[in-house]
């Protein structure tokens, strides 16, 4: 499974059919509802088929749909505890935190 699949999909975007670059444009839109829709609903959100779905898979050198919302899942996970983080620290310098004095919560 590739270890940045957002990346992957980024760098491969161009060089997917019209049908898969839908596919691709809807998952980097919001990887965490993709991973939450089955097949199906993401073929009938993409206007394509359920196939064209596993071959947007195959393109990114995944199993199937199964290792593509996994990896989704993942993703989605990864950039919320990013937000989180960034919150925070945007909430420390806004309170002053960077200056020594105590963050209010």
């Amino acid at each position: 499974m590739p270890e940045d699949l957002l990346t992957l999909i980024r760098a491969r975007r161009d060089q997917l059919s019209r049908a898969e670059g839908v596919i691709a444009d809807l998952v980097l839109a919001d990887p965490g509802a993709a991973a939450e829709r089955t097949i199906t609903e993401l073929a009938q959100a993409a206007g394509t088929s359920e196939a064209t779905v596993h071959r947007f898979c195959r393109s990114l050198e995944l199993r199937g749909y199964a290792q593509l919302r996994l990896a989704l899942a993942a993703e989605a996970e990864r950039l919320q505890t990013l937000a989180q983080q960034a919150r925070l620290v945007t909430d420390a310098l806004v309170h002053g935190a960077h200056r020594g004095r105590p963050a209010r919560g």
